[in-house]
């Protein structure tokens, strides 16, 4: 019996393990190195298992008998891994307020490597955090802007994304006046 190559699923993400082998056998295995487990083959030698996944879970087979008399067993020791990927996050700056034209630097923190999406007043943009986990954005501000936070997304496969909420306002203050 062999068993299905490993996965990546996002946390709370289901998989399905699959054990393929000799027809009707009964194959034991373990969870995360737990009590055996027995699961038998179909007709065509497979077995499936879906779940819900919120941990790493290893996967390894122990045995497999046959369903003939008499019952031979082999002993294994395969096993494969369903990689949780954690959901990623982020957060903005603070508040800031500047003088008309003036530049500001908004500051996103999060997850290495996360896309992350945000509403700069309405308009909907990204920004790609490096590999320490920040980015930022410069620019000079005529009007007061509100960025907000949408969402945040992992690179690769799965895309785990996640919603995020928080916000940052650019204020622009207006310029004094005199009269004489």
């Amino acid at each position: 019996v062999v068993l299905s190559s490993n996965i990546s699923v996002c946390i709370g993400g289901s998989a399905t393990i699959t054990f393929t082998g000799t027809p009707n056998a009964t194959v034991i295995y373990k969870v995360n190195g737990g009590a055996n487990q027995t699961i038998v083959l179909n007709n065509l030698g497979i077995a499936t298992i879906t779940g819900t996944f919120n941990v790493t879970t290893t996967y390894t087979l122990v045995s497999v008998s046959s369903a003939t008399t008499p019952i031979c067993t082999q002993l294994l020791s395969d096993s494969i891994v369903v990689n949780v990927i954690p959901l990623p996050t982020a957060t903005i700056s603070s508040n800031v307020s500047i003088c008309p034209n003036s530049a500001a630097t908004i500051t996103f923190t999060g997850t290495p490597n996360a896309t992350i999406t945000y509403n700069a007043n309405g308009v909907q943009q990204t920004i790609l955090l490096n590999g320490a986990g920040s980015a930022s954005l410069t620019q000079n501000f005529a009007v007061t802007t509100t960025f907000e936070l949408v969402s945040a997304a992992t690179l690769g496969t799965p895309n785990c994304v996640q919603p995020l909420t928080g916000s940052v306002v650019v204020t622009v203050l207006p310029l004094p006046i005199v009269a004489i």
